[in-house]
């Protein structure tokens, strides 16, 4: 077979006849021509042949002698290796590339995978380099405009990479600006904006995951849902960051949906890490934490740095008392993706094994990060309040009454400043005020943690009586399953269990 036939079988897509026919020449592989090669390669990665694409660019390399075709052929045998999952020899190849010939020797689609790649090795912050080649080469390339972003670039320089590239298209560079909000933590701002770009399309799923995003990281989870199901509205089909969505109705008790989101990310790509992450969120709702955890694990082979995949292994793990791989898989999932509900897990965890300076130093980073959101602030008073020093306590009473004045729908802070009056003892004004903000809320997290108050205070029939309100309102709610065994043992006679620092994720 000649090369130009093979290539016009290629480009008809007819993969199958140039893996018929081609091996006619493949066979005496040492006296084909280079062309012919490349044609019977691409054709086996086209079908899903990827190692056997492989050798075959690499049976073309070793017989290519120009320096651009060999770039040409190296950039294939890049992509074999990305689809292989073998990433650390792909970027070897690419940066190679890019060292020896220049970056004008790779594709645009190399570039892209080469800042991708950079970023998962290095860091976000030494891939904006590469990122800005390829807006360079394509200003459109949104993906890399918003990784640049995440990477730090300046908005001066941006700006200036981006002039007059993006023709009269207002609503792209308000784009970029709520992109550049949400990524600097500042969710007001980007939604705003974002609220300003669904008016003018407010059928834009990307636009409306992003506003779903912007609450649910301010830790408004009801107005986060209000999107999300707005999306499920336009396309049921539709992946990205579901498992968000997932997350959140597994904390507002909402099993029966989540199934229904699991089934159908599963149909609609089985191929993603949110649609395994999903699943596993919906098992681990079922109280099946072993299945979850397998689970993830398909999430975490369907892509190694999906950041809630690892922030939901972590509280598996913890609920499970494995606190070091709970710990190490927090952490990688904010080496991932800064995040407050993963600050706000590892804090607990070092809680509750007495590692205060650890908890200290987790959300005083929170703190600095999310400078203007009462939840990370509440974070150090979390802490002071798990301090043996009583005027530590006292200075995290006058924190968390501080954040209330400023914001008093923060739920952190009514339940934070409820557990320090139940640790100074003061079991009245605890009452009191969950009781009053559960008039406001009914929250199955409030509802719990006037049941912590009122079993301290030895009131178990109460405590019970709330912790069955807290499963009504979520059927899933750890925290009140371990209240209601707490008192079952008590009222069995059994010893009083110890203590322990529970994770409350209040939406």
């Amino acid at each position: 077979m000649e090369a130009e036939q093979l290539a016009a079988l290629y480009d008809l897509g007819l993969y199958q006849s140039i893996e018929i026919l081609a091996p006619l020449s493949v066979n005496q592989a040492e006296v084909m021509s280079v062309n012919v090669l490349m044609q019977f390669a691409k054709s086996l990665f086209q079908i899903g042949e990827y190692r056997r694409a492989l050798k075959y660019f690499n049976i073309a390399a070793e017989k290519e002698k120009s320096e651009p075709k060999l770039n040409e052929i190296k950039q294939c045998s890049a992509d074999c290796l990305m689809k292989l999952k073998e990433d650390k020899f792909a970027l070897k190849i690419l940066r190679e590339i890019h060292e020896n010939s220049g970056p004008s020797a790779l594709s645009t689609k190399s570039k892209l995978v080469l800042a991708k790649l950079v970023a998962q090795t290095d860091g976000k912050r030494k891939a904006v380099p590469f990122y800005v080649e390829v807006l360079r080469d394509c200003p459109y390339a949104i993906e890399s405009v918003f990784a640049a972003i995440d990477g730090g670039i300046s908005p001066l320089e941006l700006e200036n990479l981006l002039k007059g590239k993006l023709g009269e298209m207002k609503w792209v560079n308000l784009l970029l600006r709520a992109y550049y909000s949400y990524s600097k933590n500042e969710y007001q701002k980007a939604i705003e904006k974002f609220n300003e770009l669904a008016q003018s399309l407010p059928q834009n799923l990307q636009v409306l995951k992003y506003l779903a995003l912007c609450h649910y990281s301010a830790g408004n989870y009801t107005a986060a849902v209000d999107y999300f199901q707005k999306i499920r509205q336009i396309d049921t089909t539709f992946v990205d960051s579901m498992d968000v969505f997932g997350f959140i109705l597994k904390s507002f008790g909402k099993i029966t949906e989540l199934n229904i989101l699991s089934h159908d990310l599963l149909q609609a790509s089985p191929y993603r890490a949110e649609t395994w992450t999903t699943i596993a969120i919906y098992y681990d709702a079922k109280g099946k934490k072993d299945v979850a955890l397998n689970h993830l694990e398909k999430a975490k082979d369907a892509d190694p740095f999906h950041y809630m995949t690892y922030y939901h292994q972590g509280l598996c793990y913890c609920y499970l008392k494995q606190v070091e791989q709970a710990i190490r898989s927090l952490n990688t999932s904010k080496n991932i993706h800064k995040s407050l509900p993963t600050y706000k897990a590892l804090t607990m965890i070092h809680l509750s094994i007495s590692s205060i300076e650890q908890a200290k130093t987790v959300a005083r980073d929170a703190q600095k990060i999310f400078p203007n959101n009462p939840s990370a602030n509440c974070l150090p008073a979390l802490v002071m309040a798990h301090s043996n020093e009583s005027s530590d306590r006292n200075k995290a009473v006058e924190l968390f009454q501080e954040i209330l004045k400023q914001d008093p729908d923060c739920l952190d802070a009514v339940t934070g400043l409820a557990l320090t009056y139940k640790l100074t003892e003061r079991y009245n004004e605890a009452t009191q005020l969950l009781k009053a903000s559960i008039d406001k809320f009914s929250r199955d997290s409030l509802y719990t943690a006037l049941g912590d108050v009122l079993f301290t205070m030895e009131k178990y029939d109460e405590a019970l009586i709330n912790y069955e309100n807290a499963l009504k309102l979520n059927q899933s709610s750890e925290a009140a399953q371990s209240g209601i065994l707490n008192i079952q043992k008590i009222m069995q006679g059994g010893t009083e269990p110890t203590e322990d620092t529970d994770f409350e994720d209040n939406a």
